[in-house]
């Protein structure tokens, strides 16, 4: 039997190709900024530098990478 240690939140990421004007993009960014941050530890990966919601991340402490494709 284990003690009750706490625990580290969860990382998730979440994969998209970028972070332009779209309604999937904003469901996204909506969804990774409302996650509850005691379990879970959101990351937002993009292939595009399109990053219309970018600020609205990094308000919320998201953090944001973009990753090239080859």
């Amino acid at each position: 039997m284990t003690a009750n240690l706490p625990r580290r939140p969860v990382g998730v990421a979440f994969i998209i190709e970028s972070l332009g004007s779209g309604g999937a993009e904003r469901q996204l960014v909506e969804l990774a900024c409302r996650l509850d941050r005691t379990r879970f530890a959101p990351r937002v990966l993009t292939f595009l530098d399109d990053d219309f919601f970018a600020s609205r991340l990094e308000r919320h402490g998201v953090p944001h990478c973009r990753v090239r494709r080859k």
